[in-house]
């Protein structure tokens, strides 16, 4: 940016965080508000997952606009096109959910090698099942994690303290060198070694559809 003075369009619960914001700062409830002020904005910022219906009249209605900030992560319903042809500056949220998404991950490779679905099920229905419960550990398996950015990263970290063998493989570039962390540069070859499959692909017209039935 420029050392001009700048409006900027601004979610109205971060207000008292961002009030000393330098430039003039107008405040918006929703994203369909924000539609009220689009046309004098230099920088917008949507916070939360918004309809690309919504986001594509935001930018046609901001002639001004140079910075378009999304803080959700996932982006493949945006116009990106129409970013690339108004040439507006677009960032997103990558990163900012690593923390809860891979405890999540975690919770479900547990749930999944200690079959906590039939020990519920035994629960509710007040018997002891002994064939439900699970003599698998989680400690000496392989997880392979597709898409070892941040949130790949964060799920590995918290898998090889539980004992998990992680392999990484990443779209563009090698993995680069961890302890622990082996490169799955052919992935698919290496898919009969695993027992947990895990992608953090982004969802895009290249990945979409990458592990179908021949992999499975």
């Amino acid at each position: 940016m420029t050392g001009e003075a700048l409006t900027l369009l601004l979610p109205a619960k971060y207000r008292a965080r961002l009030d000393d914001l330098p430039g003039e700062a107008l405040w918006y409830e929703t994203p369909e508000d924000a539609l009220e002020f689009a046309a004098v904005c230099d920088v917008v910022w949507v916070s939360g997952f918004t309809s690309a219906d919504v986001i594509g009249q935001i930018l046609q209605r901001s002639p001004k606009l140079k910075w378009f900030h999304y803080s959700s992560t996932g982006v493949d319903h945006l116009p990106l096109a129409l970013f690339r042809d108004r040439r507006v500056f677009f960032t997103n949220g990558a990163g900012l959910y690593s923390q809860p998404i891979a405890e999540h991950v975690v919770m479900c490779v547990l749930a999944a090698r200690l079959n906590l679905l039939g020990i519920l099920e035994a629960q509710a229905a007040s018997t002891w099942r002994p064939e439900v419960e699970s003599d698998q550990e989680l400690a000496g398996s392989v997880a392979m994690i597709l898409g070892y950015g941040e949130l790949g990263r964060a799920i590995a970290t918290r898998l090889r303290c539980l004992g998990v063998s992680i392999l990484a493989s990443r779209r563009r570039g090698a993995v680069a060198a961890e302890d622990g962390i082996a490169d799955a540069v052919e992935w698919r070859t290496r898919l009969p070694e695993i027992d947990f499959l895990i992608v953090t692909l982004p969802s895009t017209s290249e990945t979409r559809g990458i592990v179908g039935a021949a992999e499975l």
